[in-house]
């Protein structure tokens, strides 16, 4: 099992040419390899729903590095074909699920000291 907590989730296939992490490379590699060797191997990565504890509105001005985040991270994960989903999807097809899987962290609180208990 390869279980990743970040931040951030920003990375590259071999033949992505704007991101040189290769974080997503040596997964794919590896998550190949169990398949073909018929062995249970699971990548487990959990990242907040927001980057960085950012605590104001995506569409205020002081968000567009957030939403810059986002947009790589969302690039890494199942966008176009550098994304390791749909790299995965397209060798692995439904078996993807049984080798990686995402979760977003949420907070939550309450609205003032009785009120409702809320999430983000």
């Amino acid at each position: 099992m390869f279980y990743a907590l970040n931040q951030f989730f920003i990375s590259g296939l071999s033949h992505d040419d704007i991101i040189e992490n290769r974080v997503l490379e040596a997964l794919y590699r590896r998550i190949l390899r169990a398949h073909k060797e018929e062995k249970c191997f699971k990548v487990i990565v959990v990242i907040p729903l927001l980057p960085g504890g950012f605590q104001g509105r995506m569409d205020d001005g002081g968000a567009t590095t957030v939403r810059a985040i986002m947009h790589w991270q969302y690039r890494s994960i199942s966008r176009e074909e550098n994304s390791i989903l749909e790299k995965l999807n397209s060798v692995l097809g439904p078996k993807t699920d049984d080798y990686i899987s995402f979760y977003g962290l949420r907070t939550y609180g309450r609205l003032g000291d009785d009120g409702p208990l809320v999430t983000s």
